[in-house]
């Protein structure tokens, strides 16, 4: 936490236009002052090779009037050359203290980032409304609105690169909860599914619609896997599905000689399918 956050402020700090300014200079000072230099170590290279009397020109010329006493040219033009050093090192001193000093700042006054999560909620496979979503370590709580699409915002706290993601909701039967963690670079378009585990029984018959018969053999599969059985040799089918008492869903009648698509069918022990014959 402690690392990201400098590493932010530093990446803050090396933006800044002072910053960049010193940048600028740093270079340009860094250029200049090694040409001088380069200038300098040339002419104490070749210092010798000129005739006396032209020396005190040549240095005059390169460096401005030579001190009165105290040195001679020689040491003079190598503390010339020093001293162009110590300021180059002092422009990259000065600009690192500026930086360090801005991401002192940007350190000690950032504010949280914003995340956004979105997606949307479904129970048993249908879009789920008022579903409750909160985030392990941020306070507040979200819901999901009718079509089971949610949008939230939260602060971006600089835990890690995942969050953990809670989403509730209680049904008449039951209290349900899905717990999942999402990296940060995925917490958009989320799909989130709660499963009902709650059962009740689905039963009746299977019949067709023009004589009345048994439809033997079809199977019965109710969208959403929440359930399936098969009609016996009297086209009875009973079996255990998710879900409330009398609530209606869609089903598939798995049969060679009947149409098979049923909606509305309901969640009770009193069901009569009836089925067409495929022309």
């Amino acid at each position: 936490m402690f690392l990201k956050q400098a590493l932010d402020a530093l990446q803050d700090a090396a933006q800044h236009p002072l910053a960049i300014g010193m940048y600028i200079l740093l270079v340009a000072g860094w250029f200049l002052i090694s040409w001088r230099v380069k200038r300098h170590r040339s002419l104490l290279r070749h210092l010798k090779k000129l005739p006396e009397k032209d020396r005190l020109k040549a240095l005059e010329l390169e460096m401005g009037p030579l001190p009165k006493r105290g040195i001679n040219a020689e040491q003079w033009l190598r503390a010339r050359a020093q001293t162009f050093n110590l300021a180059r090192l002092a422009i990259l001193c000065l600009t690192l203290v500026i930086v360090l000093t801005l991401a002192v700042y940007y350190y000690l006054n950032a504010g949280p980032g914003v995340l956004t999560v979105s997606g949307s909620i479904f129970l048993d496979g249908a879009p789920l409304p008022e579903a409750k979503i909160t985030l392990a370590g941020v306070d507040g709580e979200w819901h999901s609105v009718r079509s089971g699409a949610f949008t939230l915002q939260p602060p971006d706290l600089f835990i890690s690169d995942s969050i953990a993601i809670i989403v509730s909701y209680t049904t008449p039967f039951e209290k349900l909860r899905l717990d999942t963690t999402i990296a940060k670079s995925g917490l958009q378009g989320l799909r989130l599914h709660l499963a009902s585990t709650k059962t009740c029984t689905v039963a009746g018959y299977v019949l067709e619609e023009r004589t009345g018969n048994a439809v033997v053999g079809g199977r019965i599969v109710l969208d959403g896997n929440q359930g399936g059985g098969v009609a016996d040799e009297n086209g009875f089918f009973r079996f255990e599905a998710k879900g409330k008492p009398n609530q209606q869903v869609d089903a598939t009648i798995s049969h060679p000689q009947y149409l098979t698509k049923y909606p509305g069918l309901l969640l009770d022990d009193s069901n009569r399918i009836v089925l067409k014959r495929k022309k």
